[in-house]
């Protein structure tokens, strides 16, 4: 069965299971001429119009960070030019919004905007191509879990105008996104608009069991922006597991999604550690100078290696939902660290990785200072006694 995309400037690729959606002509994941996967071309180019629609939407997207200082300078003007009643209007309608803790809940997803067809532009954009090996059942919740993390994380941008509905139709999914995400203004809409909700793990497992969703996480976290260097032939994956507990616990089936390229898609300089630590550990913020285009957050985008790729492995059952025990957890963990390797080294090359790229499974940064805490205070109590 061929599931078509019915646009004009897509690649499709689809068997039974297999399905990829291309959004470039160029490093393809499979053969175009393979006889046992039928191969749709449109490639028409764009016109003048729709490129400048493409620019504007992917730069004014990927800047949402800084949608605050519009937002500031509107309310400033209001006030500024004495529309005080029009000010206070405004500003107290959004202070009900921004308070209503609607990312500790489900979300306040708009599908109409996360399915527009304007989001397609900026996967074009950044060539992004998704690669589904095996069908899911709408029936069953599943953890999508994406590695790396990646600085921007443009993977979930792949995944909106209708792409991820097309890939797995009738799952029905929310994001886990950092909490400062949801106290900035402009990001806090963006976020929940399209589907995220707070980290927190209660709320990660009411999405689960109470909602009956399915999550998209991506168990990295912010330490994993900071092994994101374009200038290293090491793809590094921060080896967090509170997932694979989640998803027992709710019974959730784990699929595996590998994420390929981000890494080409900005420049990036070092900070001094003291700096990104003060950030990280105190704002839960972190802090990495990075650029792309025009130095700007707009992504790179060459037909050498800056595109994006993303590989949805196999499911992973984990079976009937209950309290597992570590040994069942880390049987989980290295059930899915065998399918992220798999799936690394089957794609890479197809991707634009040299030979000589390794991928390295990390600890944690805070698990290596616990582990020095403890140690150190063995030996005090050693010396104690």
């Amino acid at each position: 069965m061929c599931i078509h995309f019915p646009l004009p400037w897509l690649h499709v690729v689809c068997s039974e299971d297999l399905l990829v959606i291309s959004f470039r002509d160029h490093h393809h994941s499979h053969d175009p001429a393979d006889p046992n996967v039928t191969f749709l071309t449109r490639n028409a180019p764009l016109s003048a119009w729709r490129r400048l629609i493409q620019f504007a939407f992917s730069i004014f997207i990927v800047h949402y960070f800084l949608w605050i200082i519009p937002m500031v300078g509107f309310m400033y003007w209001l006030w500024s030019s004495g529309h005080h009643w029009i000010f206070l209007l405004v500003l107290a309608l959004y202070i009900r919004s921004f308070i209503d803790g609607s990312q500790y809940k489900s979300g306040r997803p708009w599908d109409g905007l996360r399915t527009a067809g304007v989001w397609r532009l900026t996967s074009r954009y950044i060539g992004a191509e998704i690669v589904r090996t095996t069908k899911l059942s709408p029936d069953k919740k599943y953890i999508f879990a994406f590695y790396p993390h990646g600085i921007l994380i443009l993977s979930r941008v792949a995944m909106y105008g209708g792409v991820f509905d097309r890939l797995f139709p009738g799952i029905q999914t929310r994001v886990l996104g950092a909490s400062p995400m949801f106290w900035l203004p402009g990001s806090r809409e963006i976020c929940l608009w399209m589907s995220a909700v707070d980290a927190a793990k209660r709320v990660a497992a009411n999405i689960l069991q109470k909602f009956g969703l399915s999550l998209m996480v991506y168990p990295g976290g912010s330490d994993e922006i900071f092994t994101t260097d374009p200038h290293s032939s090491v793809t590094t994956l921060i080896a967090r597991k509170g997932f694979i507990k989640l998803a027992i616990e709710s019974g959730a089936d784990i699929c595996p999604a590998f994420v390929f390229g981000e890494k080409w898609l900005f420049a990036r300089r070092e900070l001094p550690r003291s700096v990104k630590d003060f950030f990280l550990n105190y704002l839960r913020t972190p802090l990495i100078l990075f650029w792309g285009r025009f130095f700007t957050w707009l992504p790179y985008h060459d037909r050498s290696k800056a595109f994006l790729s993303i590989v949805f492995g196999r499911p992973i059952s984990v079976g009937p939902a209950r309290q597992p025990s570590q040994e069942e957890i880390d049987d989980i963990w290295e059930q899915y660290i065998e399918q992220m390797k798999h799936l690394f080294e089957s794609y890479k090359g197809k991707f634009g990785y040299p030979d000589n790229e390794t991928l390295v499974i990390q600890e944690p940064p805070n698990a290596s200072r616990r582990s020095k805490m403890m140690m150190n205070g063995n030996k005090k109590d050693g010396k104690n006694e």
